[in-house]
């Protein structure tokens, strides 16, 4: 496990000002500090230097290479007899740094796999006045007021290296390095054209073979291709990715808060009509921070500026152009950037201006039944509003049994750090490849409008003695519904679309649908589809749009129970909190007016839409006991397994499919906690997490377990010691 550094500050100062007035004042601070989250060595070529769209055949090793002969006799290829008249040999698939690590920014050096960093910190401030109008408001004297001003502010620094692909080729030719000063002798030709300067002064050559590592760090194994004396230079390999590559997001918040409440004098026969009513009014700041020249949209193509190549013999520079354009020479619209993997991401900065009036009325209508009735009316700065109500009630049946209900409408408008037009590029498992990785791509559209949602429940309440002096029972159930429509986010994902274009088996032989309304989505090595012989296996990337997507119905079971008795001396308590989903659905969504079928997500993985699992059932079971200034909880907690609905499949290199991570299996896990509250506001907290040690249910991700799911700490201790002021 990585190591992570956790800090929390807080404070608060209460004050009564007079007899009618209290001010409240808070101010916290915490930070989550990840320095090097773990993964892979090097990101893998989702684009590349070359002319040709797509992740295949991008770079070119040519015969000049000095590692290249070893490759020739170890792979037979020198014996063949188109050897001698072999210029170059072109990868099909790359990956700069695999098995061998990362001998840069491995852990501590060791050569582990390159780290990400995560630096999260929140600070947060309030202040407040609360009190009652004193005589002087005449009238209004003695409604209640709460006046509060809450400001805060997060900061997220995320950090992510990858590969500059022009300089990965000019390595390859024998052009690396921060020292090599080569003349290009050929303005027709991208890179670096003078054989005569490859690998001397100061240029160094990289060596894309397995006998370029030791071994794999990871397991331990000695690599039996190794040959000493040809590893890639630290210096080498730190050239080649650039900068410091960091993405620092500032997001502030304003709030202003003014509300008051009071009684009326208007009777009911269940007592007098209470009011609340307010005004809110909240200011959103987003500002970004791209350190990389590399990334921040400055160099648009895989090549830079002061790189040429021939179009009609005529030396040009890459611009963003579409690929049927007469000039296009490798750059395509969507300005790629430099990087193997990662595109190109300006600095963004953002803000919204939001207020609010609402109103809350309670209606004692008889002894035995209560009705709150509220509405709100937002506005926003982007020139979108909406008025939203909720209706509530409570019936008290008879002694310990009463009924509850609700009805109301809720409204999110699309968050101020959405850009419309932004490119976001990541990299997924494909279930049509089988579960190899290739590149995806998201498109936030304009004019997203805001999601809206209906939301009820209806429950029953039971609250009485239990079966001995001094206990109680308490038992609450509750159905709850949830239906939303124009949800903001992924339309349509990339699997949804792979789905489609290729029908038919998940397998990367799988032929595509040339004629397919999406398939202008998916972008293939070398441009084109061609039916009858494109496949799965021969695109390199999927775009899909971040907008008003499908609506998602929910609905299901809320239970809780506690039961508490004395036990001898102390107090003992049993509880249970349980959550029971009888629909988890999405709406069909559509893109580009293709319609795709609806999805039943209860009980599944999820894999290929939310990526959230939905398990059919949730409960956790505590039990309590306190004595004196010790107390001591055991809880355990159940999550019903999830089928991956993706089913079993056939990595690459193997022959027979995996079943693995596809049968649901549940995760249960107990945990035990102990307190003692000691003398000067002082308390001892010492757990064990994961009691029995258990391991969580496999799953086709990328470290074998669904981490929203479960955890995979196994069994854990924790002593803590908390001083209270």
């Amino acid at each position: 496990m990585e190591e992570t550094d956790i800090y929390r500050v807080y404070t608060q100062v209460n004050w009564s000002i007079s007899d009618s007035m209290d001010l409240h004042v808070e101010a916290s601070y915490g930070q989550v500090l990840a320095p090097e989250v773990y993964g892979s060595p090097a990101f893998p070529l989702s684009k590349g230097p070359a002319r040709a769209t797509g992740s295949a055949d991008q770079i070119y090793v040519p015969s000049t290479n000095p590692f290249v002969a070893e490759f020739a006799g170890r792979s037979g290829w020198a014996t063949n007899a188109a050897f001698a008249s072999t210029r170059g040999y072109t990868a099909r698939s790359y990956r700069p740094l695999g098995h061998g690590g990362n001998p840069l920014y491995g852990q501590n050096g060791n050569g582990f796999g390159g780290p990400i960093s995560i630096d999260t910190q929140v600070f947060r401030t309030s202040g407040g006045l609360d009190g009652e109008l004193p005589a002087s408001f005449g009238f209004l004297q003695g409604i209640h007021y709460d006046f509060a001003t809450t400001y805060n502010q997060t900061i997220n620094r995320t950090g992510t290296q990858d590969f500059l692909g022009f300089r990965l080729q000019e390595a390859l030719s024998g052009f690396g390095g921060p020292n090599c000063r080569a003349a290009d002798l050929d303005p027709l030709r991208f890179g670096t054209q003078n054989p005569a300067a490859a690998g001397v002064n100061g240029c160094q050559w990289w060596n894309p073979f397995a006998s370029s590592f030791a071994s794999q760090p990871e397991l331990g194994l000695p690599n039996p291709n190794y040959i000493a004396g040809t590893e890639n230079s630290i210096e080498l390999i730190r050239w080649m990715y650039g900068d410091d590559q960091y993405r620092e997001n500032i997001n502030t918040g304003l709030i202003v808060d003014l509300v008051f409440d009071g009684e009326t004098p208007v009777p009911l026969p269940g007592g007098n009509i209470a009011l609340a009513g307010g005004v809110q009014w909240r200011q959103t700041e987003n500002r970004e921070v791209v350190s990389s020249a590399f990334r921040d949209g400055r160099i648009p193509c895989e090549w830079p500026a002061n790189f040429t190549g021939g179009v009609n013999g005529v030396p040009v520079a890459q611009t963003p152009r579409a690929t049927n354009d007469p000039l296009f020479n490798g750059c395509t619209l969507d300005n790629p950037g430099p990087f193997v993997f990662g595109g190109t991401s300006p600095a963004q900065s953002s803000d919204q201006q939001q207020y609010s009036f609402f109103g809350e009325a309670s209606l004692p209508v008889l002894d035995t039944l209560n009705l709150v009735a509220a509405v709100r009316r937002e506005e926003f700065s982007s020139d979108l509003g909406a008025t939203v109500y909720k209706v509530s009630g409570k019936w008290d049946v008879f002694g310990p049994f009463s009924l509850r209900a609700s009805y109301g409408t809720n409204y999110q408008a699309p968050p101020a750090g959405l850009i419309p037009g932004r490119i976001t590029n990541g990299v997924t498992g494909y279930t049509k490849l089988g579960g190899a990785f290739a590149a995806t791509q998201t498109v936030t559209v304009a004019n997203i409008k805001p999601e809206t949602a209906t939301v009820w429940n209806i429950g029953a309440l039971w609250q009485s003695r239990g079966f001995t002096d001094g206990s109680d029972f308490k038992l609450f159930i509750d159905y709850f519904d949830f239906e939303t429509q124009d949800e903001i986010g992924t339309i349509a994902t990339v699997q949804h679309i792979a789905a489609v274009v290729f029908p038919g088996a998940n397998s990367a032989a799988t032929l595509a649908n040339c004629s397919h309304p999406l398939v202008g989505r998916v972008l293939f090595n070398g441009g084109n589809c061609t039916q009858g012989v494109t496949a799965a296996r021969d695109f390199a990337s999927i775009r899909t749009d971040l907008g008003n997507g499908p609506g998602q119905h929910t609905a299901g079971f809320d239970v809780q129970s506690e039961y508490s008795m004395p036990i001898g001396p102390g107090e003992g308590e049993l509880g249970l909190t349980a959550t029971y989903v009888t629909v988890d659905e999405n709406e069909a969504p559509s893109l580009d007016g293709f319609q795709f079928s609806s999805d039943d997500r209860l009980g599944f993985r999820n894999f290929a839409t939310s990526s959230f699992s939905s398990p059919e059932l949730r409960v956790n079971v505590h039990a309590n006991y306190r004595l004196a200034n010790h107390n001591l909880r055991l809880a355990v907690n159940y999550v019903s397994g999830v089928e991956d609905e993706r089913g079993p499949i056939t990595p690459g290199g193997l022959t027979t499919p995996t079943d693995f991570g596809v049968a649901a299996e549940d995760w249960i896990v107990g945990d035990l906690h102990y307190i003692l509250e000691l003398p000067s506001a002082m308390r001892l907290t010492a757990s064990i997490g994961n009691i029995l040690d258990q391991d969580p249910p496999p799953s086709r991700e990328q470290f074998g377990f669904d981490g929203k799911f479960a955890n995979p700490l196994g069994r854990t201790f924790e002593v803590g010691l908390k001083k209270t002021f």
